[in-house]
């Protein structure tokens, strides 16, 4: 539809070569591996399964990370909005957190990265504020099998102080709270 194959090219900042576009310029390359997206990576680096072959970045668009001119993951400032491209996310640790950073960036929200969080991206924090009548709780899942440790933040306003987890993985742990 109006020469886009990606239908959501505008938004997402980029579209796929599909020959129309052999003949013009693109030298928009430069890699942005700092942005918040990124920020949990190590190395900044993302495993994306197989990818995708062919993506380039419309103008205006931050690369994030590309692999031979082949755009993987894009973030984009559309109008008030904003988009991210990430071309293939396999489940992992890693990954997961790459998901929720890109999901906070996209709605404007990134104050919001340390509420209910885990320093720890092997760690999943899950909160249980409106529960009737009963004891609130703050469920913290680890998902290794090593020893963990991680700084749980973000938890003051629920009247929780922030607490260090350190015990053996695949043990679930709660913390109680009133609000």
């Amino acid at each position: 539809y109006q020469g886009r194959y990606l239908q959501l090219a505008s938004p997402l900042g980029v579209e796929k070569e599909t020959g129309f576009t052999l003949n013009y310029d693109k030298y928009n390359w430069d890699e942005h591996r700092d942005h918040f997206i990124l920020a949990d990576c190590p190395d900044h680096d993302v495993d994306f399964g197989e990818g995708k072959k062919s993506i380039f970045a419309l103008e205006g668009t931050e690369i994030l990370i590309q692999r031979d001119k082949e755009v993987q993951m894009a973030a984009h400032e559309y109008g008030k909005g904003r988009g991210v491209y990430i071309s293939g996310l396999p489940y992992s640790f890693v990954n997961n957190r790459v998901l929720y950073r890109a999901i906070l960036w996209a709605a404007h929200d990134e104050a919001d990265l340390h509420k209910w969080f885990s320093t720890n991206y092997n760690v999943e924090v899950h909160a249980y504020v409106k529960n009737g009548n009963k004891e609130k709780k703050l469920l913290y899942t680890p998902e290794m099998y090593d020893e963990i440790r991680s700084r749980m933040q973000g938890l003051s306003h629920y009247g929780l102080n922030e607490f260090t987890l350190d015990q053996s993985a695949k043990n679930i742990g709660t913390e109680k709270f009133h609000k």
